[in-house]
């Protein structure tokens, strides 16, 4: 029962694949099907998995067999239920809304299940290094986009050491993330969930 846990990651990986047949065969929308059958499998997973949780407490799952300080270990309880519970709950409703716009491709559809299995790989975390192993930082740099604003970048991220990912958005903050974020003045922090969702502005 314990390996059950690591299908909710495994589940929407490869949905997410097959919303990449899509590309092949248009007319077929196998992302939609795909991100469908995802969030499904995922909630009947849940439920399957509610008894257990329930009767012991805890699951852990260690992966390939390692302990701790080599392998990956994966831990749900009912925290992890109630947390799951909510995070489908929100994938479904965004779900809909993204059918009832019907203006998103299957680009959308793979990234959205990427984001599912980054979500539940955090929530499955038994240690810090493994949440973050599922968790990303974006820098998004106010510089010119031509090879002099990128080579200034590359020279900043090399001196202060950066290891996340920078990209240079221009001057114009008109267009691009400095506008679909509202972002008028640097510096500025935001955190953002899995699903991409603003959780906390200028976080210090």
């Amino acid at each position: 029962m314990n390996n059950l846990i690591v299908l909710f990651v495994v589940i929407p990986l490869l949905g997410a694949c097959i919303c990449l047949f899509e590309k092949f065969s248009p007319r077929i929308p196998f992302a939609r099907i795909a991100s469908v059958a995802s969030i499904l499998a995922c909630s009947f997973l849940l439920i399957a998995l509610y008894p257990a949780v329930r009767e012991s407490g805890q699951l852990l799952y260690t992966i390939g067999g390692w302990n701790a300080t080599i392998g990956i270990q994966q831990w749900f309880d009912s925290l992890s239920w109630m947390s799951f519970a909510l995070v489908l709950s929100v994938a479904f409703m965004v779900l809909l809304y993204a059918f009832a716009e019907g203006q998103y491709g299957y680009t959308f559809y793979f990234v959205y299940l990427i984001m599912l299995a980054g979500t539940a790989g955090a929530l499955l975390a038994a240690d810090l290094f493994n949440l973050f192993v599922c968790f990303e930082i974006l820098g998004i740099a106010f510089v010119e986009g031509d090879e002099k604003g990128k080579q200034w970048l590359r020279e900043y991220v090399k001196e202060h050491g950066n290891t996340w990912l920078e990209i240079a958005a221009g001057t114009d903050r008109e267009v691009g993330p400095a506008a679909e974020y509202d972002i008028y003045g640097i510096p500025l922090s935001i955190l953002f969930d899995h699903d991409g969702k603003v959780v906390a502005v200028d976080v210090r």
